[in-house]
C-alpha cells in the first residue's frame, strides 16, 4: 500500500462522519412530512399526597382515623386562634401524642364532640374527656380500656401506660370514678363502650341550654324540612331591625348548624351575618341584637 493512502483514508472517513452528523441534525430539525416523530416519554406522575386526617374548618378542628406518632405536631399546626371545638371519630392509636393533644385541649378549654354515628375509643377517649364541654352526636360511642404495650391489638396490657392515662384524667376534674374504673379494669384487648344514654347518666355531657331544650318543648309545633340527609326544624322567629327572620337549626348539632331566612321559611332568602349566642340566649344580625318574637314555632 502506498504511504500516502492511509492519511487519505482517514481524512475520507472523518469527512463522511461529519457529513452523517450534519444530515442527522438537519433530519431531526426538519423531518420529512411523511415521517412521524415520537415525543419523549412523559415522566411518571408524583404520587398523590396522603389524605389528611386532622384538618380545620371554620372554628372546628376534625380528627379522624388512627392517632399517629407525629399527630401532636400536626394538631398544633392545624388549630387556629378562632378554634373552639374538636370533632372526633377515631379508634385510638398512640397514647403519647394523644395525651399531649388532650392537655392542649384542656388548657385552651376546647369543646369536644364525637361525630354522628362515630366512635372515639382508647387514646381518642382521653382527648374527648379533656373537653371543657363534651358532646356526643346521635349514634356515637366512647370506648374505654387499659393501655397496650404497642399498637398490636393482641399485645399485652401496659400498666405504665394505664397509669399515665388515669393519673392525667384525675387532673381533668369533674370525671366520675366510674370512668377511671372502666379504664383500669377493661383489658387492653377488650373495649367498654359508652353510648349517649349512659354518658348522660354518668354526667359526662354538657347540659343542654334552655334554647336547645326548647326545640322539643315549643309553643305550637315546629316546622320541619329535610335537606339531603339532614333534618332542620324551626327554633325561633326574631325581629332584626325591619327584617323578620325565621331561624332553622339541625337538632343533632344546633350550636354549629343553623341559618336564618326571611319570608317563607321554605323559599325565603338566607340571611348573612346571623350569629346566635347560645350561652346567653341571644341572636344578632350584623352585630345588632334581635328581638325574639316566637320560640320554636312560626306564626
Amino acid at each position: 500500500m502506498r504511504p500516502n493512502l492511509i492519511p487519505r483514508l482517514l481524512l475520507g472517513t472523518a469527512i463522511a462522519f461529519v457529513g452523517v452528523l450534519v444530515l442527522a441534525t438537519a433530519y431531526a430539525e426538519n423531518p420529512p412530512p411523511n415521517v412521524r416523530t415520537v415525543p419523549p416519554p412523559e415522566p411518571w406522575p408524583a404520587p398523590p399526597p396522603p389524605p389528611k386526617h386532622i384538618w380545620a374548618i371554620g372554628t372546628n378542628v376534625v380528627i379522624t382515623g388512627g392517632i399517629e406518632a407525629n399527630d401532636y405536631a400536626v394538631f398544633v399546626d392545624t388549630v387556629l386562634p378562632e378554634t373552639k371545638t374538636v370533632y372526633l371519630n377515631s379508634p385510638g392509636g398512640r397514647l403519647a401524642p394523644a395525651l399531649k393533644i388532650a392537655i392542649m385541649v384542656s388548657e385552651r378549654e376546647y369543646e369536644t364532640v364525637v361525630e354522628h354515628n362515630g366512635v372515639c375509643a382508647s387514646a381518642c377517649a382521653v382527648i374527648w374527656l379533656s373537653g371543657k364541654a363534651r358532646r356526643m352526636l346521635p349514634g356515637s360511642r366512647i370506648g374505654l380500656h387499659s393501655a397496650r404495650t404497642n399498637e398490636d391489638p393482641t399485645s399485652t396490657r401496659s400498666d405504665f401506660g394505664t397509669i399515665q392515662m388515669t393519673n392525667y384524667l384525675h387532673t381533668v376534674g369533674k370525671l366520675p370514678e366510674t370512668i377511671i374504673s372502666f379504664i383500669e379494669k377493661t383489658e387492653s384487648k377488650d373495649m367498654h363502650f359508652i353510648g349517649v344514654t349512659e354518658a348522660t347518666e354518668l354526667g359526662l355531657l354538657e347540659p343542654p341550654h334552655p334554647l336547645q331544650l326548647a326545640l322539643g318543648k315549643v309553643l305550637g309545633r315546629p316546622q320541619k324540612q329535610i335537606i339531603g340527609n339532614q333534618t332542620w326544624i324551626t327554633m325561633e322567629t326574631v325581629q332584626c331591625g325591619s327584617t323578620r327572620i325565621v331561624v332553622w337549626v339541625n337538632p343533632n348539632d344546633p350550636t354549629n348548624n343553623y341559618y336564618g331566612v326571611t319570608g317563607d321559611p321554605f323559599k325565603g332568602n338566607r340571611v348573612q351575618n346571623l350569629v346566635i349566642n347560645f350561652a346567653a340566649g341571644e341572636t344578632f344580625l350584623s352585630g345588632k341584637r334581635c328581638t325574639m318574637l316566637q320560640l320554636g314555632s312560626i306564626n
